[in-house]
């Protein structure tokens, strides 16, 4: 209550009114019994605000106010019920014709064609360093030049070896044979003059013409004519059976031993040579052309801040490994979006599912053309999310739209019709198992459901409410208040959680 301000007062008013004059015993009684209706006044109204307060807060509204629990209740729908998954990504080919660095060991690049131009088949596009290659091309040809003269030397020994083996056949061991025969024939015809000889001493010994030391003189040369006889045919045989056959084949092991050799050094001639061909056409691939006509698109990485990895920048004077992808040539008549789906909702999808894709101010067609089984590696925006890789095929034209380009994705999971429907603030999860509090004529009462399909504002319930039922809207409280009452005496056995 407001009270208003005193007011000055005259001397006549005081003079006119009989209360002024009335004694100070008068006054006190008065005074006081002014100060207890006061009272009265000022406790009736903290009790109105009481009360006030209590209506409120359904206070005086059954068991449910009573316990100072909400008592907001929505009514269960038929409707229909859009699911989709909606995620951002990035535009790119389909289709990519990657353009690689084929010089071994690496190099840099000293020149490239800007990014995203345009450029024509055979068109030059990469110029890489060759400095490297020249130096090594030089000594790879001394080292070839060193390699073609051992094989020329190798098959020359080898085919002297072949020869000397035909020429000791057909020539060396003829003769030694001929010779061998004429030492034979010679002795033999020693042999017999001796024995005259000494046919004809016997006959003059007998006469009395010869001495006997000269009859024993021809007997002697008749002995040395008939050793070398045996010696000549000696000779023969050893060359015949031995010699022959030992200098045969040490001649064919010799042609055997230049065989490999000039096998070994053709070999290393032809890695040398090898190794010269693939320096001169890395030294040519120091040049790239563009394979297909198209726009040029760098293949940069970015850097994985969350696992420290390295990001790979295109750029003259950039090294590049061998093998590494430099720019890539998309093919736009192939696009999709990439884009990452967390895992709480990578389940809903499959191939083939339909999607809606939002470029700037443009709405493509599209289809889910494939899911990873793998989430992708952490990074310092994502923490320990997990994600999974997705590709959106984007159907139709393609024209105006290009690799890199932000994409909005919205991908049909489901288009149920007439079904009953709860806001997801109605129902609450339990050990794997979904409740709904219906109020049930002012007794809150605890119903299990079985829900289906979801979007982020209501949920198919597929059994346990009916179209037109009431239940509690956040109905957390109710289920902490019965939880807390019942866990205490509800006995899990360990066996049945593990």
């Amino acid at each position: 209550m407001s009270r208003s301000a005193p007011s000055s007062v005259s001397a006549d008013s005081l003079a006119l009114d009989p209360s002024r004059h009335r004694s100070p015993r008068r006054r006190s009684r008065k005074a006081a019994r002014g100060g207890w209706i006061r009272g009265i006044v000022i406790v009736a109204v903290i009790a109105a605000v009481v009360i006030g307060v209590l209506a409120t807060s359904g206070y005086f509204r059954g068991p449910a106010a009573e316990t100072g629990l909400s008592t907001a209740v929505r009514t269960a729908v038929r409707g229909d019920l859009l699911v989709t998954v909606m995620e951002d990504g990035n535009l790119e080919s389909a289709s990519n014709v990657d353009v690689k660095c084929q010089v071994a060991g690496g190099t840099s690049i000293l020149w490239i064609v800007e990014d995203g131009a345009v450029v024509e088949k055979g068109q030059k596009i990469i110029e890489l360093d060759a400095s490297a290659l020249e130096e090594q091309i030089n000594q790879q040809r001394n080292t070839f030049e060193k390699a073609r003269a051992a094989k020329i030397q190798a098959e020359q020994d080898f085919r002297v070896a072949e020869i000397s083996v035909q020429e000791y056949l057909d020539g060396t061991f003829k003769k030694e044979l001929q010779d061998a025969e004429k030492e034979i024939t010679i002795a033999l015809e020693n042999l017999r003059s001796a024995q005259s000889a000494l046919a004809h001493a016997q006959m003059m010994f007998r006469k009395g013409y010869v001495s006997k030391n000269q009859l024993e003189a021809e007997e002697f040369a008749v002995q040395r004519a008939q050793l070398e006889v045996d010696s000549a045919n000696t000779a023969k045989d050893v060359l015949e059976n031995f010699t022959k056959v030992k200098t045969v084949e040490d001649l064919r092991s010799k042609v055997d031993i230049a065989q490999a050799k000039k096998n070994s050094e053709q070999a290393a001639f032809d890695l040398e040579q090898q190794r010269l061909e693939r320096l001169e056409a890395q030294l040519e691939n120091c040049v790239i052309n563009a394979p297909e006509s198209g726009m040029i698109v760098y293949a940069n990485e970015r850097a994985n801040m969350f696992g420290g990895g390295q990001g790979v920048v295109i750029e003259e004077g950039a090294a590049v490994r061998e093998r590494q992808t430099i720019v890539r040539i998309p093919d736009l008549r192939q696009m999709q979006v990439r884009t990452n789906v967390h895992e709480s909702k990578v389940d809903l999808l499959d191939l083939e599912l339909a999607a809606e894709i939002k470029i700037l101010d443009q709405t493509y067609q599209g289809r889910v053309a494939s899911i990873a089984n793998q989430p992708e590696p952490p990074n310092f925006r994502s923490g320990n999310i997990k994600e999974y890789a997705t590709l959106v095929r984007v159907e139709g034209s393609t024209e105006g739209i290009k690799p890199g380009m932000t994409a909005e994705v919205e991908i049909l999971v489901a288009n149920l019709r007439n079904v009953v429907l709860l806001p997801l603030s109605c129902v609450v999860e339990h050990q794997g198992r979904f409740y709904v509090w219906k109020p049930n004529g002012g007794s809150p009462e605890r119903v299990e459901v079985q829900v289906g399909l979801s979007n982020d504002s209501v949920v198919e319930i597929r059994s346990g409410v009916n179209d037109g039922e009431d239940v509690f809207e956040n109905p957390t409280p109710y289920e902490k208040r019965y939880l807390a009452t019942t866990v205490a005496e509800e006995q899990v056995d360990p066996a049945s959680r593990f």
